[in-house]
């Protein structure tokens, strides 16, 4: 599976992807992690405020590189950005349709520990900063077990509103114009996970998630084997 994705991916994308995007994530984890607001006293307007930005400021800017990463310069996995995908032409016809179910499998699976990573940092940060008398702890939730499986569900909306952000309509190739849906999409990834935190139904993140990464996988799959088949019928006519 991981030889098909390198198959599919240049090289230059492939260091963005799986160096240089996750040293950014572990990095803003960290700092987000000792900047998180003091939960302790409850629910306000200023904390819910500023914890948002807390964790927009881990988001953002690891989704303007993903979005950056799909773009022409690293002719990455965004295929749909500007519609001249010239490094598909290198793929084996034999294998394409296999080959593209495990570059989307691969790609996803980075995109979630690239997030779970970061969100793990912020938390296990400020508990232990929290555990040395220096903060609050900022996690909502009751013990190990829950905070673990928060994170990992909010790791998992915020992949899903990366991976739709980078697999767009054709049409859309304005970088300007992809960093202002992928804020859009994780703005409202964020606000479903305070809205699961405060309330405590952190399970009911696993609603969106699952119906996202289900519409995604279709939506990606289909557009992608489209794509290919007009690159097919090229070169057979020549």
């Amino acid at each position: 599976m991981l030889r098909d994705y390198y198959h599919f991916c240049p090289r230059s994308y492939r260091i963005l992807a799986w160096l240089l995007i996750p040293l950014a994530a572990v990095i803003l984890g960290c700092l987000s992690g000792y900047a998180l607001p003091d939960l302790s006293g409850g629910w306000t307007v200023d904390t819910f405020t500023d914890t948002f930005t807390r964790l927009f400021l881990i988001t953002l800017p690891t989704g303007v590189l993903e979005v950056f990463a799909g773009g022409k310069m690293f002719n990455g996995f965004g295929i749909f950005h500007d519609g001249e995908p010239g490094f598909l032409a290198a793929s084996a016809s034999d294998r394409w349709h296999r080959l593209f179910r495990h570059v989307l499998v691969v790609d996803a699976i980075r995109r979630f520990l690239v997030n779970l990573v970061a969100w793990s940092l912020a938390v296990g940060i400020n508990n232990a900063m929290a555990e040395l008398g220096f903060a609050e702890a900022a996690g909502a939730s009751g013990g190990t077990g829950q905070t673990f499986f928060f994170v990992c569900t909010a790791s998992l909306v915020v992949c899903v509103a990366g991976l739709f952000s980078s697999v767009a309509v054709r049409g859309f190739g304005m970088f300007g114009l992809m960093v202002m849906i992928m804020a859009l999409l994780q703005s409202v990834a964020l606000l479903l996970i305070l809205i699961a935190g405060i309330s405590g139904n952190t399970v009911l993140l696993l609603l969106p998630a699952a119906a996202g990464l289900i519409t995604y996988f279709r939506k990606a799959y289909r557009a992608g084997t489209a794509l290919r088949d007009p690159i097919e019928t090229k070169k057979g006519k020549n």
